[in-house]
């Protein structure tokens, strides 16, 4: 079959697609069973580290679309409406 006269793929084929490629190595590992020697991390730190984390990006979020965006945007039209403005000196 020519690539030009195949079927765009659905929905569903892709995201079954996507769960193979993510479940195929998982699977893999757990059949292999490998013996990694991870360290012991408290999941409480690392939650709470996360969450801080996550935190700190929601506020920088915010305020970049809420106070930057719009005040860069107010000043960009305050100077396109001066530069059309004659001066009169």
């Amino acid at each position: 079959m020519n690539p030009a006269e195949q079927k765009p793929t659905c929905a569903v084929c892709n995201t079954i697609r996507y769960f193979l490629m993510a479940a195929t190595p998982i699977l893999i590992l757990v059949y292999l069973k490998p013996e990694l020697d991870l360290p012991e991390i408290p999941l409480q730190v690392v939650v709470g580290n996360a969450i801080w984390v996550l935190l700190i990006l929601m506020i920088g979020w915010k305020y970049y679309f809420e106070i930057w965006k719009p005040k860069q945007k107010r000043r960009k039209k305050k100077e396109a409406q001066n530069a059309e403005l004659p001066l009169d000196h």
